[in-house]
């Protein structure tokens, strides 16, 4: 059984088609992205997923179950999140306080505890600003120029890559 099926879904915006009978399936341990243009769908299907943005024909199963018709906060409880883009953290909150929000459906303390602290080892500078407030930690600019040292991608693969595999090894045993 996969662990996500979203089997033909169509989502509107009114009377605007959205998504037009996209199908998927994740299974358990797999990583997998949806690449696409401006306006191809992406968002669309993660909210439809969510149950943000319903889907107005198909079905989407998590574990076997349908989740088609359940509202967002159902969804969340099923283990389902989003990370947030962009800007959309809560800004005056510190970035442990962030963090926990995460965990807002949860009551298993010592669980949240031990997912903080796989956090703060797999993201060492998040530790290190724990107090600070979210929205510090973004860049107002109009411009951000990166030269990069390492003349190619350098690292940045391989550290995602091990963050990638450190997380799939915590979450699959």
């Amino acid at each position: 059984m996969a662990l996500l099926e979203v089997d033909t879904i169509h989502t509107y915006y009114g009377k605007i088609h959205a998504l037009r009978g996209i199908s998927l399936t994740v299974e358990q341990g797999e990583i997998v992205t949806l690449i696409g243009g401006n306006g191809a769908g992406k968002t669309t299907t993660l909210k439809t997923i969510c149950g943000i943005t319903p889907a107005a024909e198909g079905k989407i199963h998590l574990n076997g179950e349908d989740i088609t018709r359940m509202r967002p906060h159902e969804i969340v409880a099923r283990g389902v999140i989003q990370s947030p883009e962009g800007r959309r953290i809560f800004k005056r909150m510190s970035v442990q306080e962030n963090l926990i929000m995460g965990a807002y459906t949860r009551n298993d303390q010592t669980g949240i505890d031990q997912d903080l602290e796989f956090v703060f080892t797999t993201f060492p500078r998040l530790k290190e600003r724990i107090a600070q407030a979210g929205g510090t930690l973004q860049i107002d600019a109009e411009l951000v120029i990166v030269k990069n040292k390492f003349g190619s991608l350098g690292t940045i693969p391989m550290q995602y890559d091990q963050t990638i595999s450190t997380w799939l090894e915590r979450t699959t045993h």
